[in-house]
């Protein structure tokens, strides 16, 4: 399959109207993803292309997130299969996702390193505790089956 420009027009219209979706720019050009990802290493300006398309599908997939953040997305309100209203929802993952992104020094979440390696250490604790539990165990099963046999045995 070659590359046209019509089909350079239309992969990266369609990849940008998508929230940069690969797939639904491949099938509105009628190529598979093995080809489309073929040409981006073949042609440069292919790949400048597909790269200016991606990030104006990816603001468009941003905005939306924060219109339904801010502007929430209306809801049917159902009984019985009847439509009685319309309510509107609001997304506090998407709100929370876009704080993250935005603001990652106030809202990411922050690790230290000493609690990682509190945490690593009572996993290990209870690790070693577990084996040296069963070892005892084991010990003493051993143990008692010696008892049994020599008891047998006299």
């Amino acid at each position: 399959m070659k590359l046209t420009p019509e089909r350079l027009a239309g992969f990266c219209a369609a990849l940008s109207s998508s929230g940069a979706n690969v797939r639904v720019a491949c099938a509105a050009v009628s190529i598979t993803a093995d080809t489309a990802y073929k040409w981006r290493g073949l042609y440069p300006a292919f790949a400048r292309a597909w790269d200016e398309a991606k990030e104006l599908g990816l603001n468009l997939l941003e905005s939306e997130c924060t219109r339904r953040a801010y502007e929430g997305t209306l809801v049917p309100v159902v009984h019985n299969g009847v439509v009685l209203g319309w309510t509107v929802e609001y997304s506090d993952r998407l709100a929370r996702f876009l704080l993250t992104a935005n603001r990652p020094e106030k809202y990411r979440r922050v690790v230290h390193i000493d609690e990682v390696r509190a945490v690593r250490a009572a996993r290990d604790a209870r690790v070693a505790a577990s084996a040296a539990a069963a070892a005892t165990n084991q010990v003493e099963r051993a143990t008692r089956t010696a008892d049994l046999l020599r008891r047998a045995a006299e």
